[in-house]
């Protein structure tokens, strides 16, 4: 399949726009610039004047690709709310183009950076919500900080490149162990995490070590912390209280003076384990759109919390 950024600039696949089947959205996709290249971006505008605008930051590699049904449903579904949403893909990721270079925390915040400004121009006087899931949350706590007025909503957050590379471990074990093996090598690397000169593979991507070494210094609790913003913090779990992490995270932020929320979304997401829902069958598509729905949920609801 052909990439959108692939295609000559004045090809009409570079910018599309349609109503979304069985509701009144609007939904344009465009190739947007971004650093040396371009980045896809497709943004769900409601039928009646927007109260709000979010923008979803995606998570990377397998998790990408595991979540991309729940934020296509996410975007419609908030558009329907009255709120302009975007989304975008990184550059080397999806339907953007490359970017010069390894891919890099730093290429990822210019990306969204990119993405921002071009969805800005639909909602310019509008409250925002930067919305991350799971590595997402990184960039769009980085981008808060440089974002006068936002608030930023959390699902399902890594906290930094360690636990990345761990749940990337931690399910390349599951796998050898379901195929047989005693004693899964990647088991004993989930403490232990230099990543390798050529980089680290994990469930058929790479982790190269330039993208390892540029988000080394990342941490969730500080980037929020730092930007100064109201965080709503969801967390996805089989049970219908946060983890002892999730609530200290929490008191940290409320300590240093943030207005912050901790909600549960009582499901279970194997994010690196399985392949991606678009084609998941019935029960997989069902928990997508369970998730989708209560995310929707909570972030219109602390929409009107923070702009009341």
């Amino acid at each position: 399949m052909q990439r959108l950024a692939d295609q000559p600039m004045d090809s009409a696949v570079a910018s599309s726009t349609f109503i979304v089947e069985g509701s009144n959205v609007e939904e344009r996709t465009e190739l947007v610039p971004s650093g040396d290249s371009w980045i896809f971006t497709c943004i769900d505008r409601p039928s009646r004047p927007a109260r709000g605008m979010v923008l979803i930051c995606p998570s990377i590699y397998a998790e990408f690709v595991k979540n991309y049904r729940c934020e296509v449903l996410m975007a419609r579904t908030l558009a329907a709310s009255d709120l302009v949403v975007g989304r975008f893909h990184y550059r080397g990721t999806g339907h953007s183009g490359d970017v010069e270079g390894p891919v890099t925390a730093a290429s990822m915040i210019d990306d969204a950076r990119a993405a921002y400004e071009h969805i800005r121009r639909d909602a310019p006087q509008r409250a925002t919500i930067l919305l991350g899931t799971r590595w997402g949350a990184l960039i769009a706590a980085s981008l808060a900080a440089e974002s006068p007025g936002s608030s930023v909503v959390l699902a399902e957050p890594i906290i930094d490149i360690g636990q990345l590379v761990r749940d990337a471990m931690r399910s390349m074990a599951i796998r050898e162990l379901r195929k047989g093996s005693t004693s899964p090598a990647s088991l004993g690397r989930q403490d232990d995490i230099p990543v390798p000169t050529e980089g680290l593979h994990a469930v058929g991507y790479r982790i190269e070590r330039p993208f390892f070494e540029s988000a080394a210094g990342m941490n969730l609790g500080a980037l929020v912390a730092a930007a100064h913003r109201s965080v709503l913090l969801i967390q996805i779990r089989r049970a219908s209280k946060p983890s002892p992490t999730f609530v200290s995270l929490a008191n940290d932020w409320r300590e240093s003076g943030l207005e912050v929320g901790l909600r549960t979304i009582e499901e279970q997401v194997a994010w690196w384990l399985e392949p991606g829902l678009w084609n998941g069958g019935e029960e997989r598509q069902s928990a997508q759109e369970l998730i989708a729905n209560r995310l929707v949920e909570l972030t219109v609801e602390w929409t009107m919390k923070v702009n009341a």
